[in-house]
């Protein structure tokens, strides 16, 4: 078994056809299939299923892709941290940002990152707290943001711990105090998110304690939510930060009340079967950095 086999392994799981992975590789499809080939009689196992529909990973398949992506990660962080010790700090680095937070960060970290550390190529991908964590344990992703379990003592250190609001124009929020009760949401209309993990776990919660929302649509996109919401349709809930965001780009057109009792905790999360090289570490610290003046600037 070699890495030349483990990255073709992965590239025609994540392709779903040698014709597809041997494009991507720009390798011929016959020397594709050899190598393959080669890898599953050295093992003594099936890796893969072709069918008309092309190709799917077998039990044994799907576990060597997994530990494969480990790996070749692996080895691409200590070709990193070999080139760092020459003085070469840079190179591609995934870093995940929740959602919620993508808006006040993305663009900040971007500018950090290219003044600070010019030769790190910043990968930021954008996803709910699971996706993230799935992205790292895939190694797709180097670092991410990640929202700690309610009530869980949290397995990692809390960098934010950050109240829920609900946005909605002054006139609906008049009169409303500024921290509100669950029950208090279930007076006004709201716009939810199915997807969204906060709204499931407001939606779970008001069912056990017999409450009812008036939901008037599920938007995905937070932007979209904010902008129906300044248009008069109702009221959506996100996290404190996000909801400073878009009420101070709202131009009085928003306001906010904090919701008590479902304060989020969020940490930083990375694969412990990874080392971080100092392009990863120099990333990591940056992220930090931003979030904390931005947490300053909007909480």
């Amino acid at each position: 078994m070699d890495l030349r086999q483990l990255r073709y392994l992965i590239a025609i799981v994540e392709a779903g056809s040698v014709t597809d992975a041997s494009r991507r590789l720009h390798v011929a499809q016959p020397a594709l299939s050899q190598r393959i080939a080669s890898l599953e009689e050295e093992l003594g196992l099936q890796l893969l299923v072709r069918t008309r529909q092309g190709v799917s990973p077998t039990a044994a398949g799907q576990e060597l892709y997994a530990r494969a992506k480990i790996i070749v990660k692996q080895v691409a962080a200590a070709a990193a941290a070999t080139r760092e010790k020459a003085g070469h700090v840079g190179g591609r680095v995934g870093i995940g940002l929740l959602r919620s937070m993508a808006p006040y960060l993305a663009t900040a970290l971007f500018r950090r990152l290219r003044a600070e550390a010019p030769g790190i190529v910043p990968e930021i991908v954008v996803g709910y707290s699971d996706e993230l964590v799935q992205a790292i344990d895939d190694a797709r992703l180097d670092i991410a943001l990640r929202v700690l379990p309610v009530g869980a003592k949290p397995a990692l250190p809390v960098l934010l711990d950050e109240p829920l609001c609900v946005v909605g124009p002054p006139a609906l929020l008049a009169g409303m105090p500024p921290q509100l009760e669950l029950s208090d949401l279930a007076a006004l209309p709201l716009l939810v998110s199915p997807t969204q993990p906060i709204h499931q776990v407001l939606q779970r919660t008001a069912r056990e304690r017999g409450l009812s929302f008036q939901v008037v649509g599920s938007v995905e996109s937070s932007t979209a939510a904010a902008q129906l919401c300044a248009e008069g349709y109702g009221a959506f809930v996100t996290p404190k930060a996000a909801a400073q965001f878009v009420v101070n780009a709202s131009g009085g057109r928003l306001d906010q009340r904090i919701v008590t009792g479902f304060d989020r905790q969020v940490g930083l999360y990375a694969n412990p079967e990874v080392a971080r090289s100092a392009s990863v570490e120099t990333c990591e610290r940056i992220l930090l950095e931003v979030l904390r003046e931005r947490a300053r600037e909007l909480l």
